[in-house]
Order: structure tokens, then C-alpha cells, then sequence
């Protein structure tokens, strides 16, 4: 291996660190204002500002590939794929503790990854995933599990599945960051009239909020660290590894949930936990070497 090959690579993985710190943080920013804002209103700030921040930044309105039909449509299935995204997650986090909400969305990718897998070391490597998951969403004397809370974080991974073939679609972060502004932004009325009727009769939410500086800072916070930072670094790195590897790559996000949880949300690790984040740090480890490693025009799904 080359010098600026593991150069390379180690800048992808210390932008999978920075995206996953960003994306945790952002969570417990979510998750602390639930009061204020519940689930849904705060998944519609995260949805709807992400939104504007990405047309404003990549200056949207300019790009030709606007006139193309194939791409306004496909930006309205990635804008309502994310709207979904965001409010079953954030209902699986209300419901659930943070370490484990994140772990069962995580079954999405790996059943993605081993559907994708061409060789037995790529299946042992989500099977190691697997495990390592299970460690680390075993529940505690002080866990909060119910029935909802682990159908819903079920249901939140098979859509960031999705999300991870969707991506890969696109032929170049610019386009895709593009699709999910416009997408995003779009959706975002029907979306709105979505959210105001479910929680008419709620005191959370946006008929109950009142719109005060803390509130819109809040929503602005969740939407830069929760979402336009690790979206712009996860469309770079699907672009660089791949969707199969991807998806096995992200087993070192759920560490980050359990810090978040233990440091920001009061949640402490058990000793399954401690075994389950030192099996996936192993596995991450063999999962780079995969990455370091030329990639044939196979390996994606562009």
C-alpha cells in the first residue's frame, strides 16, 4: 500500500469520526428538548432546516441538472425517505434508551451488507457486527425497552438501509446533497400539515410551540450536527467504499450513541456494553483494511 493510499484512507476514517461525533451530539440536543419540542417537531426542524442550509450552500437554483425530470423525481423520493427517516428515529429515541435505539437501526445496514456480501469474510464480518450490537443493546437494570420503541428503531434501520442504496445512486456528492435539499425542502409542506395534525392535540410540538430564539436555535443545532454534517460525510464515504463496506463501516457509529448516552444522556454502559464496543473497534480495524484495498467498478451501485 502506498503512502497516499493510507493517506487517503485514513482521511476517510477521520471523517467518519467527525460525522459520527457531529451526528450523536446532535441526537442528544434532540432528545434533551423533547419536552419543548417532541419527537416529531424536532424531526421536522432537523428535516426542514437541513434543507435550507444545503440549497443555500450549494447554491441549488444554479445547477442545470435541475431541468432533468429523472432528477426532480428522484429528489422527491430522497427528501420523503428522509422526512420518514427523521420522525420514526426520533420516536424510536423517545421510546427507547439512545445505545439501544441506535443498535436496532443498525440491523437495517448489516442485513444490507450480507445481502451485498460476495465473499464469507465480508458475511463473518456483519455476523461479528451482529454480535457486537447484541452486547451492546442488552438491556440493563436501569434500560427502558418496550414493544414500540424496538419496532420503530427496527423500522428506522430498514429506511437508512434505503438511504444507503439511495445515496449510492447519485453520481457525485454534489448532485446527491443537491437531490436531498430539494427533496427535502419540497416534501417539507405536506410534511408540515402532517405534523400539525397529529399533534393538535398535544402540548409538544409545532401548534403547541411558541417560536422563541432558544426554540429556533435548538432546531438549528439539531439540524447542523444531527444531519448536514454527517449527511455530507456519509454521500463522500459511500462514494469512496462503497455501499457493501459502507455498511459494515458504520458499526463504530453505535460507540458513539453509548458515549453520547453515557456522558450527555446519563445512560452508563454495562459490562456487555464495554465488550460490545471492543468487538467492534476489532472489527472496524479489519473492516479498514477492506477499505485500503483497490475497489473493482463493481463494488458500487452506481
Amino acid at each position: 500500500m502506498t503512502r497516499w493510499t493510507s493517506s487517503r484512507s485514513s482521511f476517510v476514517f477521520t471523517l467518519f469520526v467527525v460525522g459520527g461525533v457531529s451526528q450523536y451530539l446532535g441526537y442528544a440536543v434532540a432528545i434533551r428538548g423533547f419536552d419543548q419540542l417532541g419527537p416529531i417537531a424536532a424531526a421536522w426542524f432537523r428535516s426542514l432546516l437541513t434543507g435550507l442550509v444545503l440549497l443555500v450552500v450549494l447554491r441549488v437554483w444554479r445547477l442545470p441538472i435541475l431541468r432533468q425530470r429523472r432528477f426532480l423525481l428522484a429528489s422527491l423520493g430522497f427528501g420523503l425517505l428522509m422526512w420518514l427517516l427523521n420522525i420514526v428515529n426520533f420516536y424510536a429515541m423517545a421510546e427507547i434508551d439512545l445505545g439501544l435505539a441506535t443498535g436496532l437501526e443498525f440491523l437495517g445496514p448489516i442485513v444490507l451488507a450480507v445481502a451485498l456480501s460476495r465473499s464469507r469474510r465480508s458475511l463473518a464480518l456483519a455476523l461479528l457486527c451482529a454480535v457486537a450490537i447484541g452486547l451492546m443493546t442488552y438491556p440493563s437494570g436501569t434500560s427502558s425497552v418496550n414493544t414500540v420503541g424496538v419496532v420503530l428503531a427496527l423500522l428506522s434501520g430498514a429506511l437508512w438501509a434505503t438511504y444507503i442504496v439511495v445515496a449510492a445512486y447519485f453520481d457525485s456528492v454534489r448532485t446527491a446533497l443537491a437531490a436531498l435539499a430539494v427533496g427535502l425542502v419540497v416534501v417539507a409542506p405536506m410534511m408540515t400539515l402532517l405534523e400539525l395534525a397529529v399533534g393538535a392535540n398535544s402540548d409538544t410540538g409545532l401548534a403547541a410551540l411558541e417560536l422563541e430564539w432558544s426554540t429556533v436555535g435548538r432546531g438549528l443545532a439539531i439540524a447542523l450536527l444531527a444531519s448536514v454534517v454527517p449527511y455530507a460525510i456519509d454521500v463522500y464515504c459511500i462514494g469512496r467504499v462503497g455501499p457493501r463496506l459502507y455498511a459494515l463501516f458504520l458499526g463504530l457509529l453505535p460507540v458513539f450513541a453509548i458515549l453520547a448516552g453515557f456522558f450527555l444522556l446519563d445512560q452508563r454502559l454495562s459490562l456487555a456494553q464495554a465488550c460490545g464496543v471492543v468487538l467492534i473497534g476489532v472489527v472496524i480495524a479489519v473492516v479498514r483494511g477492506e477499505v485500503d484495498a483497490p475497489r473493482s467498478p463493481e463494488s458500487t451501485l452506481r
